[in-house]
């Protein structure tokens, strides 16, 4: 459930008396967080904020060239709430003078999702669809347009999405600890496939197929016409294709339509893992994120290209 109005000024109020973003690019993300209780949040409840998964994943993503006044990511709460906090952010800093945001430095990622979710009417567009359309181009990024956002939204459905991309197997496979999907190995296509056959049943997606459609329709072969088809022709088209370059599109329009959390939550652990599987899964979503900060300055892969465009607004 959303924050309130007035919970998110509160938030907000603390965020721009925070002197850790001091000249720093501050970047709002999706995640649980401190409950506010109508007080302020303290320095070391930001500290404690860094130890969860969606913070501490974009933190390890930052690109290791990054060597100085590297971003400060500060989790609000669900899509809606990050969305709100950075645009009360910006209201509240033209009147709490000084303070310590910058706000030309002030930027936001949420998750693409199915269902989407408006912006302020100021802001040059209008929801988080028109946004994901502007910055991306057949699953590719735009590498022209990436200066021209503040507010950003995930080239695919969910940041789990980036913890499953093809590019990311064989960390997943050079992990000292082995991961495992129903029991076995873990291997990407396998459950590609299974997302595939789940998608059919996701009402969700279902409802909302029309109005996303056209994040899929470059790929040939599939048939948009309603889920069904697109899940069958999927298949096929996946299960039949000779080039990696032709599975890899394939494998990011599925990645921009099903939900992903259900499945990243199935990878598990060796039985001897003596943690629970949820921390087993975020020492594997740190060493993906380790792989987005080796990637070269130029990278066309779309984390890499966030903090690139980042690095140069700067």
């Amino acid at each position: 459930m959303s924050l309130t109005p007035e919970a998110v000024e509160e938030f907000c109020l603390s965020i721009l008396q925070f002197p850790r973003i001091n000249g720093r690019i501050v970047i709002l993300c999706e995640g649980a967080r401190d409950k506010l209780g109508g007080t302020r949040l303290s320095p070391r409840s930001y500290s404690e904020m860094a130890q969860m998964p969606d913070r501490s994943f974009y933190n390890a993503c930052v690109p290791s060239w990054w060597r100085q006044l590297r971003p400060k990511f500060i989790n609000c709460g669900d899509r809606v709430d990050v969305i709100d906090t950075y645009f009360e952010l910006q209201r509240l800093n033209r009147s709490h003078t000084p303070t310590y945001l910058d706000p030309a430095k002030l930027f936001a990622i949420v998750d693409l999702d199915i269902n989407r979710a408006k912006l302020d009417p100021n802001y040059p567009f209008a929801d988080t669809e028109a946004i994901f359309q502007d910055l991306y181009h057949q699953g590719g990024i735009k590498q022209s347009q990436t200066t021209q956002h503040s507010v950003w939204v995930t080239g695919l459905i969910h940041k789990e999405a980036y913890f499953l991309a093809p590019e990311v197997e064989t960390t997943l496979h050079q992990h000292p600890i082995a991961p495992s999907y129903k029991g076995t190995r873990l291997l990407l296509r396998d459950l590609y496939l299974d997302m595939a056959d789940a998608a059919v049943a996701e009402a969700d997606l279902a409802q909302n197929f029309p109005k996303v459609t056209h994040r899929v329709s470059h790929c040939p072969n599939l048939d948009c016409t309603d889920l069904t088809g697109f899940v069958q022709s999927w298949k096929q088209t996946f299960q039949t294709a000779s080039a990696d370059a032709d599975r890899n599109q394939l494998i990011a329009a599925l990645l921009t339509l099903k939900k992903s959390k259900d499945f990243w939550r199935q990878i598990e652990p060796p039985i001897d893992w003596s943690r629970s599987p949820a921390d087993f899964r975020d020492q594997l979503s740190l060493a993906i994120g380790n792989f987005y900060a080796q990637q070269p300055i130029d990278s066309h892969l779309h984390l890499p290209a966030f903090f690139n465009a980042l690095y140069q607004k700067i």
